[in-house]
This record gives C-alpha cells, structure tokens and sequence, in this order.
C-alpha cells in the first residue's frame, strides 16, 4: 500500500515537473525529475531528462555525476568515462568524480587508474567512508589479475588502441561484446561491420598473395625442367 502511494506520489512530482520544465526548459528541476524517473526504474527517460537538462546547465555538477552513474549502469561505459573525464577537467578535486571513475575503471579492469583516482581521494578526504571498500575491490582485482593475467577492457577506447597495436582480433572481440551489450548502438554496429569486411579483405588479399607465390614458385620450376 504505501509503495503505492509512493509510486502515485512519484508520477504527480514527474507531471509537475515536466510541466515546470515545459514552461521554463532552463529550470534545474531536470535533475528532480531524472532523480524520479530513476526511482520508477525509467532509465531511458531518466538519461533523456539529464541530457536535456544538461543543454541549459552544461556546468551543472550533480546532473552531470548523476548522468555519468546512470550511464555506468546502462552499460555505455565511454561516454560515461567521458562525463567523468570533463568533470576532473573543471574541478580535479570533485571527489564524486573521482570516486565514481574508480570504480569505472575497477569493474572495467583498469586498476593503474583507479590507483591514481584512489590516491587523490585520499590526500582530499583520507576519512572517506567509500575508500575502503573501493580499495578492497582493486586488491581483489589485483589478485584475480595476478592469478590470470590482465582482463581486456570493454570499450571502443581499448579496441581501437588493439588495432593500434596490431590486435584485431582483439578489437574485433571487444566490439562484438559492446554491440551485445548496446544493440542498437548503430556506431559501435557499424565500427564492428568495417573491421569484419576489413578482415575478410585482408584475408582475400593473403589468399591472393599465396596463390601469386604458389604460381611463381610453379613457374620457377617449369623452367628449371625446361634447361635439364
């Protein structure tokens, strides 16, 4: 009974402030109504609300860290490192920021970052309730890394860094496992397209190289036949 209530409580604040946003788009009861929409589980609409929001308050601190959180769970890690990345750009020392980029970079097995993250946290609020069990959580991931090697991030960052270093495969992995997590992500689609007719290229090319060498090595021997 009282979820209820609490659900019909939700809805009428959601109609109000759609309709103060409606009448003012600059209001900054974006984030009110993001914060409503979240509790509902309306991720979509909640992200759409930031977003908008975001447009008339680019500065604005916690829509920004709350767009970055609910990006982390809907699993579209870059843009929410990209979030991340231009909050410590204006106020290095935001420990949410930072905190919330540590953790990023812990589930995505990038531990020397976190690292870095975790430390400043520390020289800014070394009291900090969250800091030891972030900390526990990049120990356990140091151990699991130690006990089976490095796990490759997932991003489209890490993948095209694979293919600058000559993994395609690799690449080609990591964007089959984003495009599983984002499907209708048409960029990410689309990268993973071009890198699979690329591959196949590539394989056309070398078939094509061995069948010349196959040839040319033939020939060679005809004409040795041709001078015993």
């Amino acid at each position: 009974m009282d979820n209820s209530l609490n659900v019909v409580e939700l809805l009428a604040q959601i109609k109000d402030y759609t309709a103060q946003l409606k009448k003012d788009p600059t209001s900054d009861k974006f984030v009110l109504l993001a914060q409503n929409y979240t509790k509902l589980g309306l991720l979509d609409s909640a992200l759409n609300a930031l977003r908008q929001g975001l447009i008339h308050h680019p500065e604005h601190h916690t829509g920004q860290l709350m767009l970055a959180q609910l990006l982390v769970e809907d699993a579209q890690y870059d843009d929410a490192v990209a979030i991340y990345d231009k909050i410590l750009e204006k106020n290095g020392d935001s420990v949410e920021a930072l905190l919330g980029l540590a953790r990023l970079d812990i589930a995505q097995a990038n531990k020397e970052r976190a690292q870095v993250c975790l430390d400043k946290v520390c020289q800014l609020e070394p009291d900090n309730p969250q800091l030891e069990l972030i900390f526990q959580q990049l120990r356990e991931l140091s151990d699991v890394n130690d006990a089976v090697g490095s796990v490759p991030l997932v991003t489209s960052t890490a993948a095209e860094l694979y293919l600058k270093q000559g993994l395609r495969e690799k690449a080609v992995d990591v964007y089959k496992t984003l495009v599983q997590q984002q499907p209708d992500n048409e960029a990410l689609s689309g990268r993973l397209n071009e890198l699979l007719e690329q591959s196949v290229d590539n394989s056309d090319i070398k078939q094509k190289q061995l069948l010349n060498s196959l040839e040319k090595w033939l020939s060679s021997i005809k004409l040795r036949r041709k001078h015993v």
